[in-house]
């Protein structure tokens, strides 16, 4: 009952996130076209530090699981774990949620990057980013771990924001540039995330 719950849940999420953005996909072509190979290889490197950081936090017992083992007795991503299994609906699935990466990046870079230009804020907001994602099911060390790519956005966002100030923009033209930025960053590195576990369906 709980699994189709959180099946339920995930196509509603989808659904709504479709829904919302409609009429507005132009959004997902301009966000892709502020991307630079740079961010790409950033991404890359972020995601290995991730892994790195996970290696090691998983070493204390009670860091390794997240409460979606419960149900499936693996590790896995909310929004991943109701189509495991199952290529034939997986594949279709992940390919939606690859355009609506932008939208969902967008939205959490408004929450956790807007405005945060000292750095103590810019930690507890990195922190906080990382372990938002707890309600997501994956294993609390790689919640605590996700605050390094929470770094990352908050960096680019910082220097996208200071840049606009410097040209003369208003602060809150400059959270946008900045908002914008980070999202760009956040959105490649959902989209990498995403093409690894696609490879690893066909391995």
């Amino acid at each position: 009952m709980l699994k189709i719950v959180i099946i339920v849940a995930v196509v509603l999420s989808l659904a709504t996130t479709i829904w919302n953005h409609r009429s507005d996909f132009s959004f997902f072509k301009l966000v892709w076209s502020n991307v630079k190979f740079k961010v790409i290889l950033e991404c890359i490197a972020v995601i290995l530090l991730i892994l790195t950081a996970v290696y090691f936090l998983n070493q204390i017992e009670f860091l390794s699981h997240g409460w979606i083992y419960l149900i499936y007795g693996k590790d896995q991503n909310i929004l991943f774990a109701p189509f495991s299994g199952n290529n034939i609906v997986y594949v279709p699935f992940l390919i939606i949620l690859f355009f609506l990466l932008p939208f969902w990046a967008h939205e959490e870079e408004k929450v956790f990057r807007s405005k945060a230009i000292r750095w103590p804020k810019i930690f507890l907001m990195s922190l906080s980013f990382g372990l938002v994602h707890t309600i997501m099911g994956i294993p609390l060390s790689v919640c605590i771990a996700l605050s390094i790519a929470g770094l990352y956005f908050a960096y680019k966002y910082r220097i996208k924001y200071l840049s606009s100030i410097e040209q003369g923009n208003t602060i809150e033209q400059a959270d946008l540039d900045g908002i914008f930025e980070s999202t760009s960053a956040h959105t490649v590195y959902n989209s990498i995330i995403v093409g690894i576990v696609i490879l690893f369906l066909f391995l």
